[in-house]
């Protein structure tokens, strides 16, 4: 008897997003206007500064510095790639929570809402 295999639909967008990741998962911390993301230490940096990061607000400030100016549905699905739905508060609080941790090392106006869009660097 001869076996079938299903393969399930996949969203092409979501799959080259995630190999993304992972290829630049290997590269340097990235930094945009002296504010680095120290990937293996899980913080932020400015002017010898640190602050650390939660994993959700590490992912935002990645989102943020890779697009440069990011639709609430890219960081969503930066964030939340398993398809579980988020509704835009949640995300709210992340980026209030990010930019008081920002404050605190003195890079507080670096997260800009861009209304009816999203957020930039």
């Amino acid at each position: 008897m001869a076996t079938t295999i299903s393969i399930s639909p996949f969203n092409s967008a979501i799959l080259i997003a995630r190999i993304e990741r992972l290829l630049k998962s290997e590269s340097p911390d990235p930094s945009v206007k002296g504010l680095t993301v120290k990937k293996g230490e899980m913080k932020a940096e400015f002017k010898e500064k640190e602050v650390d990061l939660t994993r959700n607000e590490m992912r935002i400030l990645l989102s943020l510095i890779k697009r440069g100016l990011a639709t609430r549905d890219e960081i969503v699905e930066d964030l939340w790639s398993e398809g579980i739905y988020v509704d835009d508060n949640t995300l709210y609080v992340n980026i209030n929570r990010l930019r008081e941790k920002l404050s605190q090392i003195g890079a507080g106006d670096f997260i800009e809402t861009v209304r009816g869009v999203g957020y930039r660097i």
